[in-house]
């Protein structure tokens, strides 16, 4: 069974953001189309477990979950960190209203220079 999703994103997840952040997975981000198993309604938000497996030229993924999500469109990619990641999970944030976040606090760290 496949949950379909839109505005797609694949979030490579590290434990910080610099040159020697280690990688610690990839998940993905996505507006729910369409879903056989009728777990989530139409147009929620919904991060998935781990990727483990891509198909289908890049538009369908396997999750560690052994759940199937397939994307409308080829996602875009972010790297965020393990501390944002469960930002995200937790307050269903998109990764668009992240980097919005991200800008307001690089604002507020310039001004307090």
């Amino acid at each position: 069974m496949i949950t379909e999703l839109d505005k797609t994103v694949c979030l490579h997840v590290y434990d910080y953001l610099s040159s020697d952040g280690e990688y610690l997975d990839t998940i993905l981000y996505g507006e729910v189309v369409f879903d056989e198993t009728q777990r989530f309604a139409v147009h929620e938000r919904v991060y998935t477990s781990p990727l483990v497996k891509q198909e289908h030229q890049q538009t369908c993924f396997l999750t560690r979950s052994n759940r199937i999500y397939c994307t409308t469109e080829l996602p875009t990619n972010m790297a965020i960190t393990l501390h944002e990641w469960r930002w995200l999970r937790r307050h269903l944030f998109s990764p668009d209203e992240l980097l919005a976040f991200r800008a307001i606090i690089q604002l507020g760290f310039k001004q307090n220079k």
